[in-house]
């Protein structure tokens, strides 16, 4: 009527088999939602990571633009304005060049990516200056557009929280 022992333990095998695979899908979505999580907050905190090192190269060509425009504010001769442009421009190549070393390493995020390539961008159009030496207002209203930008992706910032092995090139 119940049947044999045999039935009795396939049939508990079975029901086992059927438990222990439920529980070992659960236990592994659990850990693979952990995984995702792990590594949304690592890419938020190299994302960040860039973020500030990008802020500080910001700021230092900002600074460098600022000492830029007072000087060809000033009434200098073309070659105290060309001698000036000659140093911001090896500033804005050697910043440059560091943007585009972090945007080569494995770990960056698309955002850092172009969160960086902007600032490239930035320094182009500060060695892009050379060829308006000539025109004091035209370097002028460059380096304004190069003051604003620096100016409006440092709004807010600490200068704590940036490296300062960057902010100081």
């Amino acid at each position: 009527m119940w049947g044999n022992v045999a039935d009795w333990v396939s049939g508990i095998g079975s029901m086992l088999a059927v438990i222990i695979a439920l529980w070992v899908t659960a236990r592994d979505h659990v850990t693979r939602a952990k995984d995702r999580q792990e590594a949304r907050k690592r890419d938020a905190l190299v994302e960040d990571s860039f973020r500030k090192s990008a802020q500080a190269l910001y700021r230092t060509l900002g600074r460098e633009a600022v000492s830029a425009r007072r000087y060809n504010r000033e009434e200098k001769s073309d070659a105290d304005r060309e001698v000036m442009l000659d140093e911001l421009e090896d500033v804005a190549m050697k910043m440059g060049e560091e943007a585009k070393r972090y945007q080569q390493m494995s770990s960056i995020t698309v955002t850092a990516y172009h969160y960086l390539n902007e600032f490239i961008i930035v320094c182009r159009l500060v060695i892009g200056m050379r060829a308006v030496v000539d025109h004091p207002d035209e370097v002028d209203a460059i380096l304004e557009t190069v003051v604003a930008q620096c100016e409006k992706q440092t709004e807010g910032v600490d200068e704590s929280e940036l490296p300062y092995y960057l902010y100081h090139l």
